[in-house]
């Protein structure tokens, strides 16, 4: 039933009242016009206008237009409900042929209309009678005009005016999951519209007019550099929804790829490498491929183990939910050279005289130390003399090859007294 669905869905997004008026007396009559105009677009369905005319007046006309919040945009999908009536009882639907309606996009006319038995039901409406008219324009429209002739009148008594509503027909505006999303700049986002049943849908990026990007139930947005709304349609093969579901995608910057200092590092084999990066508002994780795998460090600053061949890490920045790519670092391991060999490996020499010692192995550059270990070298270089020695002592050497330096050998000298 007509108006019954009218007063059912009166409160939803798809059903839109009248909410502003004009009204006007053509021809002159002293005594016509709209009584209680606002009554006809207060949001009360039960208070109406009353029309007062003289019947039989030539070319005298009273109008009320009732004009609507904004047009419609459904090209031809919107239906028309007018609620009329008057205080002839019982109502006779004929007597109404004297109204005729008429639909304005602003001010552009469309084509009358006379109200006819056809496009009229009586309903109970607060216990009293009232015509609801339907209609259902081909073109969008902002308002529509009522009009009652005094030449037409005939019996019509006291013609009053309740309301007048547009409705789309099409299906209502789809059911989206999820209705938001976070993603990463050059991320993707996705869409589902899952209901009214049946119906197909299209994805627009504004809120009316324009073209769909996509169509169909799931919607992926492709990858996004920055924040957008989308906006999900349904249609039900005739008419679309007369309003679009919005969805966001909000879209996070992905951090730059981390500075890391020393760009690249050089080691010994045995010893371990720092090395140090930095994002503002988020951590740096440490890992030994260049994608995937599990961080073997998380934070600023790493020292990698004691290493024994060459190795590459690779820093990420992650901000929020968001991973930068991977900065690869190489860590250049070079040999250390082994303890060296001393020929002899030790001596006895007379008090008063010198040692000799030559370094055989490994190749590099030999050092020579009166300590195991640190102190300050004697000599560089082989062969190596000792000075004029009065007491047993021990040397130490060790091999030094590009910055790598191998353990020391001991080489012992004693000292006796000679005839």
């Amino acid at each position: 039933m007509v108006f019954l669905l009218i007063f059912q869905v009166r409160q939803t997004f798809a059903q839109t009242f009248a909410n502003s008026q004009t009204n006007a007396v053509n021809g002159l009559c002293l005594l016509c016009g709209v009584a209680n105009p606002s009554n006809a677009v207060n949001g009360n369905v039960t208070d109406y206008s009353t029309f007062n005319i003289t019947a039989g007046l030539l070319g005298v006309s009273v109008e009320q237009t009732l004009i609507f919040p904004s047009a419609t945009t459904s090209n031809g999908c919107d239906s028309l409900f007018i609620g009329v009536g008057s205080a002839n009882l019982p109502i006779d639907l004929t007597l109404f042929q004297a109204v005729t309606v008429q639909t304005f996009n602003g001010a552009t006319a469309h084509t009358p209309v006379v109200l006819s038995s056809s496009i009229l039901e009586i309903r109970i409406l607060g216990g009293a009678p009232v015509v609801v008219a339907r209609l259902k324009p081909s073109q969008n429209f902002d308002r529509v005009k009522v009009t009652l002739s005094s030449q037409l009148l005939g019996l019509l008594n006291a013609f009053r005016v309740y309301f007048a509503a547009h409705q789309s027909a099409g299906p209502v505006a789809p059911t989206v999951s999820p209705l938001s999303a976070t993603i990463c700049s050059g991320q993707s986002a996705e869409f589902e519209a899952t209901a009214p049943a049946g119906a197909g849908f299209a994805w627009y990026t504004a809120a009316s007019g324009g073209t769909a990007v996509a169509t169909g139930a799931v919607f992926n947005t492709g990858a996004l550099s920055s924040s957008t709304t989308f906006y999900a349609e349904s249609d039900n093969g005739t008419c679309p929804s007369a309003g679009r579901t919005p969805v966001t995608v909000t879209v996070n910057p992905t951090p730059s790829a981390p500075t890391v200092t020393p760009s690249g590092a050089t080691i010994c084999s045995g010893t371990t490498a720092t090395l140090n990066s930095s994002v503002s508002g988020g951590t740096i994780s440490w890992y030994t491929s260049s994608s995937g795998g599990s961080a073997v460090h998380t934070g600023n600053s790493f020292t990698t183990p004691v290493l024994s061949s060459s190795t590459t890490y690779y820093a990420e920045a992650k901000v929020g939910d968001c991973i930068s790519a991977r900065t690869a670092v190489a860590v250049t391991v070079n040999p250390t050279p082994v303890a060296p060999t001393v020929t002899p490996a030790d001596t006895t020499v007379c008090s008063g005289t010198t040692a000799t010692f030559n370094v055989t192995a490994p190749s590099g550059t030999p050092r020579w130390y009166l300590v195991p270990t640190g102190g300050v070298s004697l000599h560089s270089g082989t062969p190596y003399t000792t000075p004029a020695l009065t007491s047993s002592i021990s040397f130490y050497v060790d091999v030094t090859q590009g910055s790598c330096t191998g353990p020391r050998t001991r080489v012992p000298v004693t000292v006796v007294s000679c005839p």
